[in-house]
């Protein structure tokens, strides 16, 4: 069966908004709060850094890691250790939103927070 054309969009939507809001969350949480469109556009820079940071051979991992703190530091007023925080926050988050939407039957594959 061929899945709908806006089938992937409407994912990458879903796992877009999903990353901001655990961002947004943890942020909120952590720092001083900035909007959820700050958050978003946040997750998309960081996915983006990560994806490219990823793609170096044998290094690839810790590179899109600390890719993605890079990006946590850079949009947003904190030293690394406070972007570190927020990043291991905004996981935890995603993790648990991951795992109570799989509970629910609805599988989303976040954006912009890496949790595989």
């Amino acid at each position: 069966m061929i899945p709908p054309a806006g089938g992937d969009a409407v994912a990458l939507a879903v796992g877009l908004l999903l990353g901001g809001a655990a961002l947004a969350f943890a942020a909120r949480t952590l720092s001083r709060p900035f909007g959820y469109d700050h958050a978003v556009v946040t997750a998309l820079c960081g996915a983006v850094a990560s994806a490219l940071a990823g793609a170096v051979p044998v290094f690839g991992p810790p590179l899109a890691l600390l890719a993605w703190v890079a990006v946590v530091k850079w949009r947003y007023p904190l030293r690394w250790p406070g972007a570190a925080a927020v990043c291991g926050f905004a996981w935890v988050v995603t993790a648990l939103a991951v795992a109570a939407l799989g509970v629910l039957g609805l599988h989303v594959d976040p954006l912009g927070v890496p949790v595989r």
